[in-house]
């Protein structure tokens, strides 16, 4: 998981772990967005089958958050 402070993004990598745990990364993402950050959720699938896709989708996150 990463953050980017610039842009208050949050990048939340999930594998299989994070099924069973939905609510708690819920509570934790409202919590977060109290703050001001965003949370980009990516499957671990995703990025794996799609990582060109994912990339332009957080620099787009990056350039709308500090514009």
């Amino acid at each position: 998981d990463f953050y980017c402070h610039g842009a208050s993004l949050a990048l939340e990598l999930d594998g299989l772990s994070h099924n069973d745990r939905a609510d708690r990364d819920l509570t934790r993402d409202q919590h977060f967005a109290t703050q001001g950050i965003l949370t980009f959720r990516i499957s671990h699938d995703e990025l794996l089958t799609n990582l060109d896709g994912v990339c332009s989708t957080i620099h787009q996150l990056c350039i709308d958050r500090t514009s």
